[in-house]
């Protein structure tokens, strides 16, 4: 039995027969007819007379026109639950941000979630771009701000800024200019890279595809050992701005931004797919909000995609379950 067969008894009796019944709702006489025809055989008992003036309830009928009522309206006022209790904010969200990105957006990120989000308890992480990922699918985290894979790229990955890297060491390598540095005159100096990862395959590509050999002075594993090292002239590091803008603001580092050709990396939020598409919505707003006022610090250039299409691909992770 279904609830749409109740709703069609309820409208026969309402407009007082079939026929009226069938004009009100645009279908056929037969069709209701069915439907009734249905019900009765179901329920082994006769619900409908017809009598001069139209229908009458029998006693069944009557009963069941109660028992179809409170049913419809039970479900009404369940689905109501089920609509508000989805469309209230998250209880808690669990967040990641990329490793040395922490400092410049977590602060804000905590006072905009607070301010948005009052009701949730909200931890943010820093994390490296695939070990968010592997959390997110673990359910460990609502949301991530990662770097595109370039591997295999992330269906569920919306891009929302652009950033440019930067060769970073002490004045004495990189010189008294402060204009861009071009791969030809980069590829002279020591350089400090990373041990493995995308990031390291990127800069390989990068300079590699100039067809310049590059002398590497070090391998390390984080961006603070690079760092540490640029500092105090032991060679010069391919870092983005959002890792080094403190140091370079205090003058403890130059920056030259690298070009001829520029090196970029893509920005963006993944979510968890089992978040829910309104909280979707919120997190994505929120977050792009932050990523904005942060922009000119860490010199991320907006990608210019729309909101209802960051909106729909937050859906999408919904509709993928």
């Amino acid at each position: 039995m279904k609830l749409s067969d109740l709703k069609t008894f309820m409208d026969i009796v309402e407009a007082g027969g079939l026929t009226a019944a069938a004009h009100r709702r645009g279908v056929t006489q037969p069709a209701l007819s069915r439907v009734l025809r249905d019900l009765e055989t179901r329920l082994q008992a006769q619900l409908l007379k017809r009598t001069g003036r139209g229908i009458e309830l029998t006693s069944a009928g009557e009963e069941f026109l109660t028992f179809a009522g409170e049913t419809l309206n039970s479900f009404a006022q369940t689905q109501k639950r089920i609509a508000d209790h989805s469309a209230s904010p998250p209880r808690q969200l669990s967040l990641s941000v990329p490793l040395r990105v922490g400092r410049l957006l977590i602060p804000d990120l905590y006072r905009a979630f607070s301010e948005h989000l009052q009701e949730t308890a909200v931890q943010i992480f820093e994390e490296p771009s695939d070990r968010a990922r592997t959390m997110l699918l673990d359910g460990q985290l609502d949301a991530a701000l990662t770097y595109r894979n370039l591997s295999a790229p992330d269906r569920d990955f919306v891009p929302i800024m652009s950033e440019t890297l930067y060769a970073v060491g002490h004045k004495a390598a990189l010189g008294e200019d402060p204009g861009p540095i071009g791969t030809k005159d980069l590829c002279k100096l020591p350089l400090l890279l990373p041990s493995q990862g995308q990031f390291r395959e990127m800069i390989d590509a990068a300079l590699r595809g100039q067809g310049h050999p590059f002398p590497v002075a070090r391998e390390l594993e984080t961006a603070e050992g690079l760092l540490a090292f640029a500092a105090e002239g032991d060679g010069v590091a391919i870092l983005p701005m959002s890792n080094v803008y403190q140091e370079v603001a205090r003058g403890e580092v130059a920056a030259r931004l690298i070009s001829e050709p520029s090196i970029t990396r893509t920005v963006g939020i993944q979510l968890n797919p089992d978040l829910p598409k309104h909280a979707a919505g919120q997190v994505l707003a929120i977050m792009r909000k932050v990523l904005r006022r942060a922009a000119q610090a860490a010199d991320w250039k907006r990608i210019n995609t729309q909101v209802g299409k960051v909106t729909r691909a937050a859906h999408t992770l919904n509709a993928r379950k």
